[in-house]
């Protein structure tokens, strides 16, 4: 499930590592058990929601953009608490605070997902990070281009099917990368991540569509990694 906010922009200064504050802000209309719940979730646990870039015209300006017009957040999960918890805040208030800016709200909509079969295409509304961490600390990314790339990623998908269902994932999982691989360099909380957008095609089942929409691909979901939109035209 997902919810798609329109916010009125308009003259609003955001910092380009504006991820965090759009995590703050997230958390902020949690209730305190759902957040305790959710931060300090069993070790190996995968905290499942995800959020899109901010969505509309902008301009640079100095170490940020200032925005033109209305802009779109989409924020993901699979807990419809997470969900229900932000519209109520919205609801009550009218306004996402960021970076000590009230922007106010202009429309809210939930969206279910469709319930897809087979093959269906997909877009980055958010870079994807794929990566291990090396003895050294240091992480080692992942590009799509590389051959292991797609088994990463369902990997990484298993992992969230399993937390979510309470059970293994058996169901296929195909990817398919297109061309349109583009790197992105991006920072969060003063460390650089190499992410990438990009179109694919993923075939599999509804429930593993499901799990795409709800979390996103790769890692580092809740601080504005991975998350997919569906190309609106079904892919053969």
């Amino acid at each position: 499930m997902r919810l798609r906010i329109r916010l009125d922009m308009t003259g609003v200064w955001v910092p380009f590592d504006y991820r965090r504050g759009i995590q703050a802000f997230i958390y902020s209309c949690m209730d305190r058990a759902t957040g305790k719940a959710l931060h300090e979730g069993e070790p190996g646990t995968i905290k499942l929601f995800s959020f899109s870039r901010l969505m509309g015209k902008s301009v640079r300006q100095g170490p940020g953009s200032s925005y033109t017009g209305t802009a779109v957040l989409v924020i993901c999960s699979p807990y419809e608490l997470i969900l229900t918890e932000i519209f109520e805040k919205i609801r009550r208030t009218g306004h996402i605070e960021l970076y000590g800016s009230f922007i106010p709200v202009l429309e809210m909509k939930s969206i279910e997902n469709p319930g897809y079969s087979g093959t269906v295409g997909y877009r980055t509304m958010a870079p994807v990070t794929v990566y291990t961490t090396e003895e050294d600390g240091f992480h080692r990314y992942y590009s799509p281009e590389e051959d292991d790339y797609a088994d990463r990623i369902q990997a990484n998908i298993a992992r969230k099917y399993e937390q979510i269902t309470g059970t293994p994932m058996t169901e296929y999982f195909n990817m398919y990368m297109t061309e349109d691989i583009r790197k992105r360099v991006c920072t969060y909380k003063g460390f650089r991540y190499t992410a990438y957008d990009f179109t694919c095609k993923i075939d599999t089942v509804p429930l593993v569509h499901s799990v795409i929409l709800d979390c996103g691909l790769g890692a580092r979901n809740p601080a504005g990694f991975g998350m997919m939109d569906l190309v609106r035209t079904r892919m053969k």
